[in-house]
């Protein structure tokens, strides 16, 4: 749910020679340019406003002009779309990035500056700062301090144990509600515990998330199987279809979640609920 491939920085360091060859940055400001993408690198993403500021103004706003280049422009005179220069980058950052690597939901994928381009604009091209991630995650970010999410490229945590998150299954009368958390214990340092809990309620995950488990959960269960000894047996082979998105993937999770409804005895009324609220979705929609 959290990392993706890192881009490579040689390929951010060619795009820089390709921007001062079109006269989008002045060649003096080269080595100072280099020094920054190597610092952000360094420090898994992240610079000082010193370090940033280390590159005169001008040259961070030409940068920030310039990220209008990445992007296509539909021409209605000629009815087909423009692809700007830059083009190649958004389309080489987003191949093979399946689901947004914020909240793992979506997969209407647009680029989001990790360190938001209005403030850091030196950074604007730099392919290691500008991550895939579905629009309602790029909205719910932009209000907030960027430090208070985890950066996809260069998340790599320091834990006791693989798997970190946690759901949480409430069954109640006639709805579901699922509930995700971080295990502490997995975790040797509680300020990334803190940073996991501020990035799930940043993008709004708990909110967002209820209506995707339901489906995931309908999709799974919903006329399948017949009995408690059935969804157990097929817990292993539906965590096997959803391995590939990463032990912490909500999906996941859940699933693990399934299994102490089952120990708690639930698993009848589970079904019986959730056939209710399909049922209801049903006779809605007509």
């Amino acid at each position: 749910m959290w990392k993706i491939h890192k881009p490579n920085i040689n390929k951010a360091k060619q795009d820089l020679d390709k921007m001062i060859n079109n006269g989008d940055v002045p060649i003096t400001d080269k080595d100072a340019l280099l020094r920054l993408y190597d610092n952000y690198d360094n420090q898994a993403g992240h610079v000082s406003d010193k370090e940033h500021n280390s590159i005169p103004k001008l040259t961070a706003t030409k940068i920030h002009d310039a990220y209008e280049k990445t992007t296509n422009k539909m021409d209605n005179q000629r009815n087909v779309f423009t692809y700007g220069e830059y083009y190649y980058i958004r389309e080489e950052l987003m191949e093979g990035v399946r689901l947004c690597p914020l909240c793992g939901i979506a997969q209407d994928l647009t680029l989001d500056h990790y360190m938001p381009k209005s403030k850091y604009p030196a950074l604007s091209m730099f392919r290691q700062n500008l991550v895939p991630v579905c629009s309602a995650c790029n909205r719910a970010k932009k209000a907030q301090p960027y430090i208070n999410f985890i950066h996809p490229y260069y998340f790599i945590p320091p834990t006791r144990k693989e798997i970190f998150l946690q759901a949480t299954i409430k069954i109640h009368e006639k709805s579901l509600c699922v509930f995700l958390d971080i295990d502490e214990t997995a975790f040797t340092n509680y300020t990334m515990v803190e940073k996991l809990r501020s990035h799930l309620k940043g993008i709004n995950s708990e909110f967002r998330l209820q209506n995707a488990i339901i489906s995931f959960l309908q999709e799974c269960f919903v006329g399948k199987y017949n009995n408690e000894n059935e969804i157990i047996t097929s817990l292993p082979l539906l965590m096997e279809a959803y391995h590939l998105y990463g032990k912490n993937h909500w999906k996941l999770a859940v699933l693990r979640g399934i299994h102490d409804v089952y120990h708690r005895g639930e698993i009848d009324k589970f079904i019986q609920v959730l056939n209710y609220i399909t049922q209801a979705s049903r006779d809605q929609a007509i």
